[in-house]
């Protein structure tokens, strides 16, 4: 019993070895930029993390009003097309089911 619970695992590897690929090393990688040091030129990661990318960010004006327009215009975006595709999949699912089931909804 437990040698078939151990195979099992070998379903999940290929898996597991996809999300750490295509998902995990990305994100950290991203992290480990985000908190690295900005010095103009330098490409590799340095050894030493601040928060001073993100204190950059906060105190200036341009990239405050740049995220919260983007932000609003994105959300409101988004709401419309759902609206839209939800709207459009309610109606056809009401019509297809009134000819199945006589409009017994």
């Amino acid at each position: 019993m437990a040698a078939a619970f151990n195979r099992l695992w070998f379903l999940v590897l290929p898996a597991f070895a996809i999300f750490l690929l295509f998902f995990l090393l990305p994100v950290l990688a991203l992290l480990a930029i985000a908190f690295n040091p900005a010095k103009s030129g330098v490409v590799l990661f340095q050894p030493t993390l601040t928060l001073a990318n993100f204190a950059r960010w906060v105190s200036t004006s341009l990239y405050q009003q740049i995220s919260e327009q983007g932000n609003w215009q994105f959300g409101a975006t988004i709401a419309v097309i759902l609206f839209a595709i939800s709207l459009s999949a309610v109606y056809v699912y009401h019509r297809y089911t009134e000819m199945r089931i006589g409009g017994l909804l």
